[in-house]
This record gives structure tokens, sequence and C-alpha cells, in this order.
């Protein structure tokens, strides 16, 4: 009888030891099932943005549809992306993350804390000294006027195939108006022009094509 009790309880035993491992084994599906969701949701959503940024803008109203677009779905990447980390953060009782993991939750971090520091720095009107050779300048602010100078001309240069597209470089700061805010360009940047009008220039600058006056570039 004594040895009938010894095997019952070891095999209670072992069907409760089965079914914590079960049990263990389908907490840690779900949370990988979520992970990979968000990976595959934030990798969707940023090719979208890539789609949307490549697409020509030749009108204002190309230019506002696709802010628009923009609007809707960075905020969305940046929740996701939240959930994300919360997620790698808590790995099911304590487990450490391996090393695509701890990458994945040190480039999400990265992508956050940039998303932060753009939000901040869209107040901030003053031009950064490192980058600007008129470090006591004072940018000048543009807002979207009544009427807006449209471009009309295109570059007098011809694009071959394979060139790339001409460029105008900032010499006096001046703030433009971004999805998320504003932003500064510095004098001494770069940036691609995509046309041209009597007195203001149209230019490529991150996900924007913000409408600038010539006279803050060396097109004049």
């Amino acid at each position: 009888m004594k040895t009938f009790f010894t095997i019952f309880f070891a095999i209670l035993a072992a069907a409760t030891v089965i079914l914590i491992a079960l049990a263990a084994k389908s907490r840690l599906d779900k949370w990988n099932d979520a992970k990979m969701h968000d990976v595959a949701e934030i990798n969707s959503m940023s090719g979208t943005v890539k789609e949307i940024g490549d697409e020509p803008i030749t009108t204002l109203s190309d230019r506002s549809r696709t802010l628009k677009r923009l609007s809707e779905i960075i905020p969305r990447i940046y929740g996701v992306e939240l959930d994300l980390i919360s997620l790698l953060e808590h790995k099911p009782f304590g487990l450490p993350l391996n090393k695509s993991e701890r990458n994945l939750l040190r480039n999400t971090r990265e992508d956050v804390e940039s998303e932060r520091k753009a939000t901040l720095s869209s107040t901030d009107t003053t031009p950064s000294p490192i980058n600007s050779p008129i470090a006591k300048a004072r940018p000048q602010a543009i807002s979207t006027p009544s009427t807006i100078d449209l471009p009309v001309t295109t570059p007098s240069r011809t694009k071959a195939a394979g060139d790339s597209p001409p460029t105008v470089t900032i010499v006096k700061p001046i703030v433009i108006e971004m999805t998320h805010g504003k932003a500064t360009l510095s004098p001494g940047m770069k940036l691609p022009m995509i046309s041209r009008g009597a007195t203001t220039i149209q230019v490529r600058y991150l996900d924007s094509a913000p409408i600038i006056p010539i006279s803050v570039t060396d097109a004049q």
C-alpha cells in the first residue's frame, strides 16, 4: 500500500511539473508572437514612410497630402516602438534577452530617443553653434502665407541618368514647418533642389519638401 501511494504521488508530481512547463512555454510563445508582430508592423509602416518620401511633390496639394499621411503613420510607429520596448524589458520569468533581442531593444530605444529629441528641438529656434558659422545670427521664422509663390520653373540643369540632383547651400538660418513641429536649417547645409520660382525655392529636407526664400540660399 505504501508503494502504491509513493508511485501515485510521484506520477502526480510529474504531471504537475509537465503542466507548469507547458504553461511556461505557452507564455513564452505568446510573448514571442507579440514581439514578432510589433517588429513586422514597424517594418511595414517604415516601408510605407519611405515610399511616401520617394513620391514626387510638384504641387501644394501633393505636399499637403504627403504631410497628412506622414502625420498619421509616424505616431503609430512611435506607439508600436514603445510597446516593443515594454515587451523586451519584461521578458517572462525574468529570462535574459538573447543577442538579437538585446540589439533590437537597443535600436528601438535609439529610434524612440531620436523622435523625442526631434520633438523637443522643434521648439528651439536657435541654430547650433557647431553647425552654424553664424552662431549669433537670429533665424528667420516663416509661416505659410495666404498666397504662395508657386515654383514655376525647373532647374535649367538637365539631369543625366544616374546624375545627382542640383543642390543649394543655406547661407542664412531659417526655421521651417515640419510634420511634428519646426526645424532649423543652418548655414552651410546643402539640400537637394526640387524646383525654383521667382522668389522662392523648394528643397528636400528629410521627409519634407519645404518652400523657402531664395534669399536664404546661394541660388540668388
